[in-house]
């Protein structure tokens, strides 16, 4: 019943923080496509949980030039339209064809993956858009091989105490998690097996 309990909570929190910040990101997207429909590369982290409302950080390259701002991108009630600019400048270009490289084999896709064991933190908004080819990844308290390795470019252009955060620990802590739930199922299926058994005894 606690387990149970557990899962429902998670997944109504997980849900609601997800929709709230997706809704808040896609205007923002929306804004960008405007301005360069062509390309661009978009970074952001929607804080759920306990990290509700928190300015988090968001990065935008379009053409060769990016901008690193902190802003809200979950709330509940009124969006703060506060925006602390971190830095800007150049985005070489063989870093935006490095990043093209690493999703060429993802053309037009979303990639969706979640530790199910955290109830707060954040998700990961990735986006690259290079013509007509999309590529995104929303990552909930988790990280991806490919995501992480174009993480790692772009903080080459970020100040050192405001790099975004790789989250390698999280491939650990992945693991971890699905034992854990691999654990609890087959814990309350022999339990249950065991009270159907001796209710037919």
């Amino acid at each position: 019943m606690k387990q149970s309990l557990f899962f429902l909570i998670f997944f109504i929190t997980i849900i609601l923080s997800f929709l709230i910040g997706e809704k808040a990101l896609s205007k923002f997207i929306s804004t960008i496509k405007v301005e360069n429909p062509a390309r661009y590369i978009f970074y952001a982290l929607s804080g759920f949980g306990s990290s509700m409302g928190k300015f988090e950080p968001r990065v935008k390259v379009i053409g060769t030039k990016f901008t690193y701002t902190y802003e809200q991108s979950s709330y509940f009630g009124k969006r703060s339209k506060d925006i602390k600019k971190i830095s800007s400048g150049v985005f070489r270009q063989s870093s935006i064809d490095s990043i093209i490289n690493l999703v060429k084999g993802l053309k037009d896709s979303t990639i969706f993956k979640s530790n199910a064991c955290i109830m707060s933190g954040g998700i990961d908004f990735l986006t690259i858009a290079n013509g007509n080819d999309t590529t995104q990844f929303e990552l909930m308290n988790t990280f991806d091989s490919t995501a992480l390795k174009i993480v790692i470019i772009i903080n080459e252009y970020l100040p050192d105490n405001k790099k975004l955060s790789t989250h390698e620990k999280f491939a650990q802590e992945d693991q971890d998690c699905w034992k854990y739930l691999h654990d609890a199922m087959e814990k309350n299926k022999s339990k249950t097996d065991s009270t159907k058994k001796a209710a037919h005894e």
